[in-house]
């Protein structure tokens, strides 16, 4: 996903995907929200196997994307596997295979 914003301070980059962090959390912000997205985003990207990631440039905007490894049929089901076990799994088998990415 790209915006055309005000891109991400340097200052707030290490805590973009936190739990309820803001760039602006000051009582005047004009838009809302109250910071779970991206740490949402990342923790179900991550159960999967994925990484996700952002490009940013002040005055320019931002753009976040993500990469996933390949699926295959049958991975974890009936198996009573957590989705942070079957990721682990999946990131090791796709090590040095091709993944599937997703630009938003």
């Amino acid at each position: 996903m790209t915006d055309h914003g005000a891109g991400i301070p340097e200052s707030f980059r290490p805590r973009v995907f936190q739990k309820f962090a803001q760039a602006d959390g000051s009582d005047s912000r004009r838009k809302g929200g109250t910071g779970l997205g991206l740490s949402i985003c990342q923790a179900i990207i991550e159960d999967l196997g994925g990484k996700i990631g952002f490009e940013t440039e002040i005055g320019e905007g931002t753009t976040f994307s993500f990469d996933l490894p390949e699926w295959s049929e049958g991975r974890g089901e009936g198996t009573g596997e957590v989705a942070g076990e079957v990721a682990g799994e999946a990131a090791e088998e796709t090590k040095g295979s091709p993944s599937v990415g997703v630009k938003l």
